[in-house]
Formats: structure tokens, C-alpha cells, sequence
């Protein structure tokens, strides 16, 4: 923050400037020159030139002149107002607001003036009123569609929730009285349309401090989206669509792998809208072929971005795989640049939904060098998966040694299968291994490994009496005693009372020095 404060006068004056004088990417990078810390030496100089060091390639030397703006200058290559020039100011606003909230402002100013110069200059070309119509191709309804909500924006007051309510209710009733096909096709339109302005929202904000909470927003709404898009699929019956409304059946073709194919970052699942309306919509009626053949033609030229190549390559073999050809589709994505597991969540759902333990075994393999580093709830998805595959199998040795090779991560699911397979022998193993306390063990498991065979339950309570003893507290003390209640039920239960006699005997004499520890014996009745 800089030591001194403009006043509110001139820092309006240089608001003003940026709104007008500076185009929206200059901005862009400016904010990112300022949020990277590259603003150094600002100062104000004979009360009016606002002078900083920003570094770029180089250090450059910028002097914003508060009276004349026309005057002021960077020692960079640029011409006219720079980068430089916008760090500077952003940091100059730090000591009247959050910079990032400018930043907000101002985009958001800059798109409401471009996009309401479109709309005029269309408005003047066009005579027709923004009103989509049955005959416009689904490009025209986009269009439409765009011009209704060009000011829209996400704030506090205005969530991606209000936006996707707004679409759906301002957009759907132009279709009232269209025949049942096209009016179907309308309806998948705004659904990808609100997908479109998801990823606008996200392009937006994605530098601001309110960029995560937009983000889980944005996903939440995508996924609901996805959701309508795949039971619209479901139900709706595409050859009459394709027969008599054929432009728009290859315009909508065109638009979704222009949409879903560029591999752009963001919270929407292009991919997953693309296999969806290829899976269970499109290829209805189309050949794969032609669509295959355009992929290709695509992925041809050099120098695509790595994340493009990798979601042609991904496009590419959903048609392998909706044939049943896993082994082709598995040599083609070998050449991926990075493995992602959200790409394949699509696919393991799609072979579990068809019954295809066997194939879906295969994908599980071909993605187990994937879950050492998923997130949790990746992890917990893949395990759920591998659970289903292997009830199928006459052996479940494979799924054992894929979960103790993720042990600990894999300690819930390993110790739930064991107790629903009654392997309570592997069971007292596992938490032995892991140190787990009784107490945090579930009270069922207990009642069922004791039912049993209660011999498996004392190694467990025995590791848990020594290591509450050899914490040394009163406490802990009071707690080893009270685990020696239960251990001699088990020892009793077992008709062991000897051994149990001699075991007490001997824990006495080995911590006969604690003198606490030896009078909770006492209390606890233990020692005669």
C-alpha cells in the first residue's frame, strides 16, 4: 500500500481514465503486473505526478500526470496507455478500496458499453426485434440469446443460481407455440447456452477475490445442466428433429463440438456434454464416421495447445469405446499429455451403467497409477468403482493388493470389505497395523469380530493398554485401566483366566516404577 493517499477527486479523474482510455486486455494485465507484486517506488512527485517502478522484461519508469493524463508516460516499448500505467493506478487505489473490486468495475463497465455499441449497430442492420424464432438456425437463437443478457454479471445480489433461473424462465416461453421437435431442440439450446455464459462468468472473475466462491457456483450449475441435458437426451427422439429440420440438426452438430472441443479451463464439463449428445443423441442418426474423420482433421496440425490435443484425442475415442473397442481407444490415450481422472469419471459410469464389469476392470487398471495422488473424493469414487468390478470376479486377491497398496488412504474401504467378507483375522491385522484405538473402532464391528472369534480382539486391546500407559498421564492411566475391564471380559469369555492373571502380573512388574499407574491398578481392583 502506498504511503500516502490521493485524494478522492483525482482518484475518480484516474478511474475515469481507465474506464475510457484503457481497452479491457491492457487492464487485464495490468491488475496482473499489480496481484504479482511487480508495483515498486510508487510516490507522488510535486503533488501531482504519480511516479512508480514497475518491472516487466525490464524496470520501467512510469509518470502519471494527474492534471494533463494526456502527458503521461512509460519507459516501455508501448505506445500510449500501458500495462504499466494500470499497475500503477491499481495500486494507487489500495488506499481507497479492494483493487480487485475495481478490476470488477470496471470489466464490467467496459463489457456493458461494447456489447450495447453490438447491439445498436445490429439493431440498425436488423430490423427484426431480438426475438428468436422456429426458422433461425441455432446460431441466430444464441445470438438472441446473448444480446437478452449482455449486461448480466455476477455479483453478491446476482449468483449463477439467478442467472441459470433467469435463462430458463425468460427464454423458454418464445417457444410456446412452436411445433414439439423444434421446441425440444430450443430448450437443449438454452441449456448450452447456459454452459456458454458459465464460462464467461468464470473467464471474468477468475482473477478477483471472489473468484472461489463463483467457481463452486459455477460447477454446481454446470453439473445442473449437464443433468437436464442428459434426461433431455434420454427422451427425446432425434430422427424427426434430423428429418424435418435438418439445418438445424447440423447447426447444432457444429455448435457443440465448436463448444465442447477448444480445452479451455473452466467449471464447465464440455467433454461430458460432447460424449453425452454423441452417446445417446446423435449417433441415433449419425454415422460416427464423418464425425471421427472431422476430429481427425483437427487434431492434425502442429502446435495445438496440450490440453486441445488431449480432449480431441478423449473425443476420439469415445466413439472406440461406445464400440466396444477399449484396447484401441486405451493405445490412443497413451499418448495423452497428462492423465486426468475427470476425464475418464464419464467413461467408468457409462461401462457401470451397462453392466460391464469386465471392461470396467480394465479401465480401473489402466487408471490405477492415477489414485496415489487423486483428491479424496476421487479416491473414494475410483474405490467404489473397484468395489462394484470386482463382485464379479472368482477372486478378489486384485482388489487386496490395490488396497493395501494405498493403505493409509485406502483404510476405510479396506476395513469395510473386510468385515462385510467376514475376514476378521485380516480385519484385526489391519488395525493393528494402523494403531487404532478401540475406541475408535465402531461398536458393530466389535459385537461382530468378538461373536466370532474374540481371540482376534486382544492383540487390538492389548497394543492400546501399552500405549496409554506409556503416555504418563493420570488420564491416560485412568483409560488403560478401563481397557483392562474389557480385556479380562475377553479373557474370561475365552476361559483364559490364568493367562489373563499372568498377564496382569506381568504388566505390574514391568511398570512398577509408576507409581500412578500402579495405584489406578489398585482402584481398578487389579493387583491383590
Amino acid at each position: 500500500m502506498p504511503r500516502f493517499k490521493l485524494a478522492k477527486n483525482r482518484m475518480n479523474l484516474l478511474i475515469d481514465k481507465l474506464q475510457n482510455r484503457f481497452d479491457p486486455e491492457t487492464l487485464e494485465q495490468g491488475w496482473e503486473h499489480y496481484h504479482k507484486g511487480f508495483v515498486a517506488k510508487l510516490t507522488l512527485q510535486h503533488g501531482y505526478i504519480l511516479h512508480a517502478i514497475v518491472h516487466g522484461v525490464e524496470p520501467y519508469d512510469v509518470k502519471i500526470d494527474l492534471e494533463q493524463f494526456e502527458r503521461s508516460e512509460c519507459t516501455c516499448p508501448s505506445t500510449g496507455e500501458c500495462a504499466h500505467m494500470a499497475a500503477a493506478i491499481f495500486m494507487a487505489y489500495t488506499a481507497h478500496g479492494r483493487p480487485e473490486l475495481l478490476l470488477i468495475q470496471l470489466k464490467h463497465t467496459l463489457l456493458t458499453r461494447t456489447k450495447a455499441v453490438r447491439a445498436a449497430g445490429r439493431a440498425k442492420s436488423e430490423e427484426r426485434p431480438m426475438i428468436p424464432g422456429p426458422g433461425d438456425l441455432p446460431a441466430q437463437w444464441h445470438k438472441v440469446f446473448d444480446q437478452r443478457f449482455y449486461g448480466f454479471t455476477l455479483s453478491h445480489q446476482h449468483s449463477v443460481d439467478t442467472f441459470y433461473s433467469a435463462a430458463v424462465d425468460s427464454l423458454l416461453p418464445f417457444a410456446q407455440t412452436w411445433n414439439e421437435g423444434i421446441r425440444s431442440l430450443y430448450r437443449l439450446h438454452i441449456y448450452l447456452f447456459i454452459l456458454r455464459k458459465i464460462d464467461d462468468f468464470h473467464q471474468t472473475h477468475q482473477t478477483t477475490y471472489l473468484s472461489t466462491y463463483h467457481v463452486a457456483g459455477s460447477r454446481n450449475a454446470a453439473m445442473r445442466a449437464l443433468q437436464e441435458i442428459t434426461q433431455w437426451a434420454k427422451q427425446t427422439d432425434p430422427h424427426p428433429i434430423s428429418r424435418q429440420h435438418e439445418g438445424h440438426w447440423q447447426d447444432t452438430i457444429r455448435l457443440v463440438r465448436e463448444w465442447s472441443l477448444r480445452g479451455k479451463p473452466g467449471p464447465v464439463p464440455w467433454l461430458d456434454v460432447y460424449r453425452t449428445l454423441w452417446g445417446q443423441w446423435f449417433e441415433q442418426v449419425e454415422e460416427p464416421t464423418k464425425e471421427r474423420h472431422r476430429l481427425k482433421h483437427m487434431l492434425g496440425p502442429s502446435g495445438l495447445p496440450s490440453r486441445q490435443e488431449d480432449i480431441l484425442r478423449l473425443a476420439l475415442a469415445h466413439f472406440d469405446i461406445s464400440g466396444g473397442d477399449d484396447e484401441t481407444a486405451i493405445h490412443s490415450l497413451n499418448r495423452l499429455h497428462n492423465r486426468q481422472i475427470g476425464d475418464f469419471l464419464f467413461v467408468l459410469q457409462q461401462l457401470h451403467q451397462a453392466e460391464a464389469p469386465d471392461r470396467l476392470l480394465r479401465w480401473l487398471r489402466w487408471l490405477l497409477p492415477l489414485m496415489p495422488r487423486l483428491k479424496q473424493d476421487e479416491f473414494h469414487t475410483l474405490c467404489g468403482y473397484w468395489v462394484e468390478a470386482m463382485k464379479h470376479q472368482p477372486s478378489d486377491e486384485e482388489w487386496i493388493r490395490v488396497m493395501i497398496a494405498m493403505l493409509p488412504r485406502s483404510y476405510t474401504y479396506y476395513t469395510d470389505y473386510l468385515m462385510k467378507h467376514g475376514r476378521f483375522r485380516q480385519w484385526a491385522d489391519l488395525q493393528l497395523a494402523n494403531s487404532v484405538d478401540p475406541a475408535n473402532l465402531y461398536p458393530d464391528e466389535i459385537k461382530a469380530v468378538e461373536a466370532s472369534d474374540p481371540e482376534l480382539l486382544l492383540p487390538i486391546y492389548h497394543q492400546s493398554v501399552e500405549r496409554m500407559i506409556q503416555e504418563k498421564t493420570r488420564l491416560s492411566y485412568k483409560t488403560a485401566v478401563r481397557l483392562l475391564r474389557t480385556l479380562h471380559l475377553l479373557y474370561e469369555k475365552l476361559d483364559r483366566l490364568d493367562r489373563w492373571q499372568l498377564y496382569i502380573e506381568l504388566l505390574s512388574d514391568k511398570y512398577s516404577r509408576l507409581r500412578a499407574f500402579q495405584q489406578e491398578l489398585q482402584k481398578g481392583q487389579w493387583l491383590s
